[in-house]
């Protein structure tokens, strides 16, 4: 295969998704990632992009994050991404202020998967930033993926 040729998706998806893990559970792509609720472009498209750049990174840093599952949903054979390529299935409990560094393995039997993540010791609320000031904890579950019918 070539892994420089790549199937982009025909428009950007307006959402950051930070410190991303995919892997392949049984045959679907799942995507663990730090989640946001709002767009990363919060600034007009037409302001000079020097001024995007910096006002977007400040305004991104200043609202609250959490950490969510998603299934990846790959081109079809033509090539072609669906509308909605990505999809969220749930968000991580008690993940919030600065979260979403997984890491995940294979549990011991088929279909079971250990994921383990870090968040902030803060209010739900509380921007991203405001959580990179506290302690954090640990989290360990773990999973299984249920296959679409």
């Amino acid at each position: 295969e070539n892994l420089g040729s790549w199937t982009p998706l025909r428009l950007s998806l307006p959402f950051r998704f930070d410190s991303p893990r995919l892997v392949c559970m049984e045959g679907e792509l799942i995507l663990c990632a730090r989640y946001a609720e709002k767009p990363y472009q919060l600034i007009p498209q037409n302001w000079p992009f020097a001024i995007q750049r910096f006002v977007n990174l400040i305004a991104y840093s200043l609202l609250p994050k959490s950490a969510a599952v998603y299934r990846v949903k790959p081109p079809g054979e033509d090539g072609k991404w669906s509308e909605f390529p990505i999809e969220l299935v749930r968000y991580m409990e008690e993940c919030y202020g600065d979260t979403g560094f997984f890491s995940l393995a294979r549990g011991e039997k088929f279909n079971d998967w250990v994921i383990a993540n870090y968040t902030s010791c803060c209010h739900s609320h509380a921007p991203w930033i405001f959580g990179q000031a506290f302690d954090t904890n640990i989290y360990v579950t773990r999973c299984s993926v249920r296959r679409r019918a």
